[in-house]
């Protein structure tokens, strides 16, 4: 009589794979919806920073924060402003500081954004 066994096991697997108490959403679905909002969430708060760096003058902690989240900005056309101006206040910097080197590594940069960069541009 080995079928009621089996039969009984056959149903015990249904009901197992049923679990009403688990919900729809994977774990691997539930970790990519986390990692999503905790990256768009970064890329806003290093916007905004970066924004407040740029009002009072602090170019080279603007770049330095805006490029930490390049990666992950998807073409945002508003974050990219930001970095360009970043990268124009901070051009200035390192050219009246004599840092000539620096200052063509981060004008060729803002060359990426501006193709004919105004460098008495705001």
């Amino acid at each position: 009589m080995p079928i009621p066994g089996l039969l009984a096991l056959v149903c015990a697997g249904a009901v197992a794979a049923a679990d009403p108490i688990t919900p729809m959403t994977s774990p691997v679905a539930t970790d990519a919806s986390d990692k999503a909002v905790s990256t768009a969430l970064a890329v806003q708060s290093a916007l905004q920073q970066g924004r407040d760096y740029l009002i009072h003058s602090e170019y080279k902690a603007a770049v330095i924060t805006l490029e930490s989240q390049l990666p992950f900005i998807n073409g945002n056309k508003v974050y990219l402003k930001a970095l360009e101006d970043a990268y124009r206040g901070y051009v200035k910097e390192l050219r009246l500081a004599k840092q000539n080197v620096e200052a063509q590594r981060y004008l060729e940069r803002l060359l990426y954004l501006d193709k004919a960069p105004s460098l008495t541009r705001p």
